[in-house]
């Protein structure tokens, strides 16, 4: 790694319209121990137009190729569910880590294959709920932890968050 930093590629990081654009890679950005040196997309063109937008050393329609390029430590996986097994199973077969979006896979057989490969390869592989780091609800549980709303016995929320977050939510 260089620089000690971890160096991340981005799948599904379309400035127009995903939520890797919008969410990972603005997160990914302001934190100092990753630098994002890669970025895929379903077209060469999308790729190249998140490069030239988030200025990204390297572009790649292939997965593959991103996977396996030598200044990718660890990809994020920012794609819609049923394209996540052929994906994730390509970076872990790459022997490279892994951080997707939860669910993990559109069935359990799927989720299944995809840990399999991941024992199978030694890399690690990470599902995470994005909204759990969400600014908005961090302060919610926070209110909560200070005793704002007293003692809490059940829940039931319905709430509206903007499509896509700020960058600015990320300061």
């Amino acid at each position: 790694m260089k620089n000690n930093k971890i160096r991340v590629g981005i799948i599904g990081a379309n400035p127009d319209r995903s939520w890797g654009s919008v969410a990972h890679l603005p997160a990914l950005q302001k934190l100092p121990q990753y630098t994002v040196t890669a970025v895929g997309a379903t077209s060469q063109a999308s790729a190249d137009k998140a490069t030239k937008h988030f200025g990204i050393p390297h572009a790649f329609a292939d997965t593959f190729q991103l996977a396996n390029h030598p200044e990718v430590d660890l990809v994020t996986v920012a794609v819609k569910v049923p394209h996540h097994q052929t994906l994730i199973q390509a970076v872990l077969k790459a022997g490279k880590h892994v951080f997707s979006e939860f669910p993990l896979g559109k069935t359990t057989k799927k989720s299944k294959n995809i840990l399999h490969t991941a024992h199978s390869s030694g890399a690690r592989h990470f599902v995470r709920l994005q909204s759990r780091a969400n600014p908005e609800l961090a302060y919610v549980k926070h209110m909560i932890n200070k005793g704002y709303v007293g003692e809490v016995r059940a829940v039931h929320v319905n709430y509206s968050l903007p499509v896509y977050p700020t960058p600015l939510c990320y300061d």
